[in-house]
């Protein structure tokens, strides 16, 4: 099956709306969250993040899957 995604770069504000966290000490992280996974990034220390594709799993629904 193939599937596809579509990624977007967002405000801080609305980082921080989505996951209830900012960055803080991280230099990357990912946060599968209940509308989409949502991805940080210190671009001064990191230049690449990676997402697993079960991230998305979480967020799937029922009829996704089916």
């Amino acid at each position: 099956m193939v599937r596809y995604f579509k990624a977007t770069e967002i405000s801080e504000e609305e980082y921080i709306a989505a996951t209830g966290e900012d960055l803080g000490f991280w230099n990357a992280c990912v946060s599968p969250e209940n509308d989409g996974v949502y991805v940080a990034l210190d671009e001064e220390s990191e230049y690449e993040f990676t997402i697993e594709i079960s991230d998305f799993d979480e967020l799937r629904s029922p009829e996704a899957s089916s």
